[in-house]
């Protein structure tokens, strides 16, 4: 792999990114910490870095895609024998993948065993490793969403060992510091300009729901608000594993209300053409760190709706409504079909605030700047 003589290269170790750095659509999962992983390879490539990304072994082969990304393979996640499998192949099989990526500067996002892995393998071959928080939930101090004693102290050893941690939100920066005692850079999160904007109001009827069918998405308070609020068009995209329970039970109720369309799972690509066409994009989680939602919604000059206010953002700027109760959602919705005033607003907000704060011009400099100091240090 080419490189440039004066900027180090740095790897992704996103595991469950091969989907949308590939933009196939065969694996299925599309997550916020991969998409900015991915927009924030773009922005690196453009600026002479050398970028490369550990990812699941999904049958690709190890190649250069992606306008130069370089894909090295980690494990098959479904081989290994139970008890073994942590050893041989998802241990073993991602050191060797650190080890061809030959990188500078290691980058891991979100609380898991692999935090550790990297972090260790950076400390004995003497590399730099950066991790990222992707959830408020990776820095509680029980770390209750891990689930067994080796994840949590493994992702405990990973803070530890970072050189550097970076956070989403100052309310994540403060979390880490009260309950890990570790100091973090705060850059928020970043999407890319989309091929085109446009800063027509359509009619607020149309109302966009991105994620994952899992109890923390909440997709069930979308659907009781499509129930009293009849005269919108809901429209959902996403998917989840049709055998639990649950989602059976999402799909059910979502078939029987007319005003609800769920289009599963769409490639990423093709994404801001449902921000393009929606009026408003609705956020129900019951816990987020910073949604990826959001930036994608004002990058196509579209206000939120959400439950969650990460930093005070949405009431700060103006780039849409924060509600707590499904009569609350359903209520600012009525007020806004009847005042098209309040909608070009926000919309105008939503626009000025992605330009001055998540755009990747933004937040790169400062990443790039981190980055820098730290490799000289």
């Amino acid at each position: 792999m080419e490189r440039s003589s004066e900027k180090p290269s740095i790897c992704f170790v996103a595991l469950s990114s091969y989907n949308v750095i590939s933009d196939t659509g065969e694996t299925g999962h599309i997550g916020g910490a991969e998409v900015q992983q991915a927009t924030m390879s773009q922005w690196l490539l453009e600026n002479d870095y050398s970028v490369s990304f550990i990812t699941y072994d999904h049958g690709q082969s190890e190649a250069v895609i992606s306008s130069g990304v370089r894909v090295f393979i980690a494990y098959d996640r479904a081989r290994g024998l139970p008890g073994l499998r942590f050893f041989l192949p998802r241990w073993s099989g991602l050191w060797s993948a650190m080890r061809r990526a030959d990188a500078d500067i290691y980058y891991q996002r979100g609380a898991g065993i692999e935090t550790g892995l990297c972090a260790l393998w950076c400390w004995i071959h003497g590399k730099i490793f950066v991790y990222g928080s992707a959830n408020d939930r990776d820095l509680l101090r029980a770390l209750p969403y891990l689930g067994n004693y080796r994840e949590k102290l493994l992702y405990r050893i990973g803070l530890k060992l970072a050189n550097v941690v970076i956070t989403q939100t100052v309310t994540q920066q403060t979390l880490l510091e009260k309950n890990f005692g570790i100091a973090s850079h705060v850059i928020r999160n970043s999407g890319p300009a989309p091929a085109s904007q446009s800063s027509s109001i359509t009619v607020a009827q149309s109302v966009l729901w991105v994620g994952r069918f899992i109890r923390l998405k909440r997709l069930e308070f979308l659907l009781d608000v499509a129930e009293i609020s009849p005269k919108y068009n809901f429209v959902i995209v996403g998917d989840g594993d049709e055998n639990q329970p649950y989602v059976k039970g999402l799909l059910g109720r979502a078939s029987v209300l007319n005003n609800v369309e769920i289009h599963g799972h769409v490639s990423y690509s093709r994404m801001q053409e449902y921000y393009q066409r929606a009026s408003i994009v609705c956020s129900t989680s019951s816990q987020e760190g910073f949604p990826n939602v959001f930036v994608e919604a004002w990058s196509a000059c579209k206000p939120v709706l959400s439950t969650l206010d990460p930093d005070g953002v949405i009431a700060r700027s103006g780039a849409g409504w924060v509600a707590k109760t499904e009569t609350e959602f359903a209520d600012v919705l009525n007020k806004l079909r009847e005042d098209e005033t309040e909608l070009r607003s926000a919309q105008f907000a939503a626009s000025k605030l992605y330009d001055e704060c998540y755009c990747l011009s933004a937040n790169m400099p400062k990443f790039e700047s981190i980055l820098m100091q730290t490799v000289k240090s």
